[in-house]
């Protein structure tokens, strides 16, 4: 990954772990953690990866309220 790539992907990590602290439409469970943002070359895409401190019903929860 290139240095531009790696910047972005730091800065989208940032801005997707402080619209969670703040709160979305649909709720999640408490303990959500961005832990890495993957940019395609062409920045046409992203995957985020996240953590969930909870049971599989929250986990659950999580991903499908992230995916929305």
């Amino acid at each position: 990954m290139g240095t531009r790539q790696q910047r972005a992907s730091k800065e989208i990590q940032k801005v997707l772990a402080a619209t969670l602290s703040r709160g979305l439409s649909t709720p999640l469970p408490p303990f959500v953690t961005v832990q890495a943002v993957e940019i395609s070359p062409d920045f046409r895409q992203a995957r985020v990866y996240f953590s969930v401190f909870g049971d599989d019903a929250s986990q659950q929860n999580a991903l499908e309220s992230m995916q929305k």
